[in-house]
């Protein structure tokens, strides 16, 4: 396992795998991200602590994208005094305001996934340039796929980064 034998927790797994699996949580969160809102803090402090609670992670793990507010942080700290434990470490990370806008504005544009739309994809411009993109939902239709934005539709292949 890598990052030294403990499991990497990241919530957007979290909610992939229960969503795939069609766990009760699952299914709870999917109507939930489907209408384009955030899972609620009950659903994902449940899925959080079912992880943390599972063989793996009995001697540490890495948390990703939890706890990301006060109630999930109260959540996560009587669950780690029930299990007689403690974080070690935290680390904040400083991410451009513009970079967050982008990556929120993704996440909206594609309702068909129940997730962030995280793929860069790759569009040739009208000078023969490729460009990458990776806040469009794309439609696959055999080998040409379509990437549906406000306004516009373009057809792309998906290539290598130049």
């Amino acid at each position: 396992m890598p990052g030294g034998g403990i499991p990497h927790i990241s919530t957007g797994d979290l909610f992939r795998a229960n969503i795939s699996r069609q766990t009760g949580l699952g299914k709870l969160a999917k109507v939930s991200m489907d209408a384009g809102n955030l899972v609620p803090d009950e659903l994902t402090i449940a899925m959080a602590k079912d992880r943390i609670q599972q063989r793996d992670a009995e001697n540490g793990f890495l948390l990703d994208g939890f706890p990301r507010n006060v109630s999930q942080a109260e959540a996560l700290d009587e669950l780690l005094k029930t299990e007689g434990s403690k974080l070690d470490a935290v680390l904040d990370l400083e991410v451009p305001g513009g970079e967050v806008i982008k990556r929120i504005a993704g996440r909206r544009i594609c309702r068909s996934r129940s997730a962030h739309v995280d793929e860069v994809m790759w569009t040739r411009s009208r000078g023969g340039r490729w460009k990458s993109s990776n806040a469009a939902c794309p439609m696959r239709s055999g080998r040409r796929q379509s990437v549906s934005r406000p306004g516009r539709t373009r057809t792309w292949r998906s290539r290598p980064a130049p």
